[in-house]
C-alpha cells in the first residue's frame, strides 16, 4: 500500500501533510485551495423553505393622503386639516408589533381654535399589524404630543384599513 494511503488510513493525515484535527495548517500546492466534492459525495445544500418575514406598510394609501401604503414614511398626511399632518418623521422602530417615530405636527389644545395651533414634536405609533385587502400593514395609527402631556392610548386611533376613527366620532 502506498505510504500516502497508509497515512490517511492510520493517522488521518490531510492531503497537505498535516494531521486532521491537529491544528497544523495545510501546506503544499493544495493549501488554501477550494475543494469541491464530486456529485453524490454527501454534499448538501441548506434548505431554505421559509421566506424572510414581510415588512408592513403604513395602512392604505388614498388619493388625498401622503405616506400611507409605504414603509417608514417621512411625511404622514391624512389629507385634511393641518392637525392631520406629521412631517420630518424619524422612525426609531419598524416591523414589530408597533412602529414608533417622532416628527413635527400641529398641536391643537382642547377648547382652542385650530388657527391657534402650534408646531410641536409628536410621537407617532403605528400598531396592530395584519392583513387588510391582501396587504400586510400597520392597521392603526395614533400620534400624540409628550411636551403637552400626551401619552400613547391604544383605544384612541385612526384605523387606516377602514379609515375610521376609534372611538367613533374622531380624536
Amino acid at each position: 500500500m502506498p505510504v500516502a494511503a497508509l497515512c490517511l488510513l492510520i493517522a488521518g493525515c490531510t492531503a497537505g501533510g498535516g494531521l486532521s484535527g491537529s491544528g497544523a495548517p495545510p501546506t503544499g500546492p493544495s493549501a488554501g485551495a477550494t475543494v469541491t466534492p464530486p456529485p453524490g459525495a454527501g454534499a448538501t445544500t441548506p434548505a431554505s423553505s421559509s421566506a424572510p418575514p414581510a415588512v408592513p406598510v403604513l395602512g392604505q394609501s388614498r388619493s388625498i393622503t401622503d405616506g400611507y401604503g409605504s414603509v417608514r414614511p417621512a411625511t404622514i398626511s391624512n389629507g385634511g386639516d393641518a392637525t392631520g399632518l406629521v412631517t420630518n418623521v424619524s422612525w426609531q422602530s419598524w416591523g414589530g408589533s408597533q412602529a414608533v417615530g417622532t416628527g413635527t405636527a400641529e398641536y391643537d389644545p382642547p377648547n382652542v381654535p385650530l388657527a391657534l395651533s402650534k408646531p410641536e414634536q409628536a410621537t407617532v405609533v403605528a400598531f396592530n399589524p395584519g392583513t387588510c385587502d391582501g396587504v400586510y400593514m400597520y392597521q392603526d395609527i395614533e400620534w400624540y404630543f409628550p411636551e403637552s402631556g400626551g401619552a400613547f392610548d391604544a383605544s384612541t386611533y385612526l384605523n387606516v384599513c377602514s379609515w375610521t376613527f376609534h372611538p367613533s366620532g374622531g380624536p
